[in-house]
């Protein structure tokens, strides 16, 4: 097995196990482990990563700066 998969199923297994038992207790352990599962798979997918990644980025940019507002008119800074 090759390092990438090798290191793809320890992630994997790392986020099976990080599930709370409190999770798993609510939703029932099948669920909770199919639950972790989709966001492992989710987390493969390098175009949905970098969606999520921006938006956090625009979130902590407009929680820093509150005068900049999502759908603001955009300002031309090299001119």
């Amino acid at each position: 097995m090759d390092e990438m998969a090798q290191k793809m199923f320890a992630c994997r297994d790392a986020l099976l196990h990080a599930c709370p038992g409190v999770v798993a207790s609510l939703l029932g352990e099948p669920a909770a482990r199919n639950g972790s599962l989709k966001v492992f798979e989710f987390l493969q997918h390098e175009l949905l990563v970098k969606s999520l990644l921006l938006s956090l980025l625009d979130l902590v940019v407009t929680r820093l700066f509150p005068e900049v507002k999502p759908g603001a008119p955009k300002v031309a800074l090299f001119t």
